[in-house]
């Protein structure tokens, strides 16, 4: 109607809205008209639409007249028929085209955003796991560089009892130390085996027994009382549950497991007793000759200090597993022998600091808890 109510023979008329396209002609062929329409339905854009519709049909510019559309070919924008009522929509829908474009762009936006985040969560992770476990390994290293110093001074021990008594006449006290050797020998092979926290404390426990051992020897050879045994070495399950830590209950009194000096577990083991006095609590501890004798004068024996992870602690506070006593002390005390009427004062207050307290719960140390693959051929 469109067409036949313009002037002329030959016309042809193009509506064209934001989501289709109508044509009519009474110049081109309707395959021709069809075909043109396609082509501009390949663009969302009404405007270039209108453009490809001309250009497929006669490659000239086009000229736009509004009419209604009552016949011939429509095809919709994006593939949908016209439905009654689009020519209104289309006048108030405004931008939705680039609303719909603008939302599709932010959606990709934010997914490459989680994406990173979770990129970069994952590499925190995993650099936090292999940083753990590489402290852990730290950790162990420390303790059996400890057990193997200590091991050491039992050795130079060993070595200077050898002669004393393969001169001796006393053949049961030969079988015996014939046998604490081996044992020495045994305690060098397993330090490089013991991989866990409870492990390394119950090879501490074996070396202070075989300690005790040298230091009974050498009293039975210059005829004097040997030293109370220790307590039997506790199994790994004990020391996984008591943390290797000692609790000293408040106003309580405790005592040390190790014959270990107190000052020195590299000293000869300690043979005279003494009191580590705090303000409420006090601790039974065993120190050398020469440290007993310096206390006696008034002096400050020199403790020996311990790598327990980033920190340098005196052995007395380091933990089993790392060959210290393991014990619990308040920043300031007096250690004194039981022939000493006043104690010599000692302020710890930087080695104490972040430490639990006398009476609290101690923590867990930080060791490892699950073995490695052992080496064939090698005894636990």
């Amino acid at each position: 109607d469109a067409v036949a109510a313009l002037d002329g023979p030959y016309h042809t008329v193009v509506v064209v809205t934001p989501r289709s396209m109508g044509a009519a002609s009474s110049e081109f062929v309707p395959v021709d008209v069809n075909n043109a329409v396609r082509a501009g339905n390949r663009n969302a854009d009404p405007v270039d639409a209108l453009a490809g519709f001309v250009g497929a049909l006669t490659g000239a510019a086009p000229e736009v007249e509004a009419a209604p559309s009552a016949g011939g070919t429509r095809v919709p924008l994006g593939g949908r028929e016209d439905q009654p009522g689009d020519l209104d929509r289309d006048r108030t829908s405004g931008g939705s085209s680039s609303s719909a474009e603008s939302s599709s762009g932010g959606g990709v936006s934010i997914w490459w955003f989680v994406g990173l985040g979770l990129v970069a969560m994952l590499g925190f992770s995993w650099w936090g796991k292999r940083k753990a476990a590489r402290q852990q390994e730290a950790n162990l290293e420390q303790a059996r560089t400890e057990a193997k110093a200590q091991l050491s001074a039992i050795a130079q021990f060993v070595y200077d009892l050898n002669d004393r008594i393969s001169l001796g006449d006393d053949d049961g006290l030969k079988t015996e130390f014939a046998t604490a050797s081996g044992d020495y020998q045994q305690l060098s092979e397993l330090v490089d085996e013991a991989d866990t926290g409870p492990e390394l404390a119950e090879l501490a426990d074996k070396v202070d027994t075989l300690r005790w051992k040298m230091e009974a020897f050498e009293a039975r050879l210059e005829g004097r009382e040997p030293p109370p045994r220790p307590a039997e070495p506790r199994s790994r399950a004990e020391h996984r549950d008591d943390h290797d830590r000692i609790p000293i209950s408040s106003r309580g009194r405790s005592r040390s497991s190790r014959t270990a000096c107190f000052f020195d577990p590299q000293h000869r083991p300690g043979v005279v007793p003494a009191t580590v006095e705090m303000d409420r609590e006090s601790v039974d501890v065993l120190l050398c000759r020469d440290c007993s004798r310096r206390l006696r004068d008034g002096q400050q024996p020199d403790p020996r200090y311990v790598n327990v992870g980033r920190r340098k602690v005196p052995a007395a506070l380091a933990p089993l597993g790392y060959g210290g006593l393991g014990l619990l002390l308040a920043s300031l005390f007096n250690v004194r022998t039981n022939d000493m009427t006043q104690g010599v004062a000692f302020d710890w207050s930087s080695h104490v600091a972040g430490m639990p307290k006398p009476g609290s719960r101690p923590r867990a140390e930080r060791l490892p808890t699950r073995p490695r693959r052992r080496r064939r051929g090698h005894p636990r």
